[in-house]
């Protein structure tokens, strides 16, 4: 709701787009995807080999 909000402009209407939230769905999963991944990376690695370095 806030990603179709922040779209439009103070004192102007704004239409409803259904395609809007779906977009916006589209870049929570992405994100989500990558917090996961990262998560998942870093839960893998060897933190003392890092500082060795």
């Amino acid at each position: 709701m806030r990603f179709w909000a922040c779209g439009g402009q103070l004192g102007k209407d704004i239409l409803f787009d259904e395609t809007e939230f779906k977009n916006g769905q589209k870049l929570v999963t992405k994100l989500r995807n990558a917090f996961q991944f990262t998560k998942m990376q870093l839960a893998d690695a060897d933190i003392n080999a890092l500082k060795n370095e």
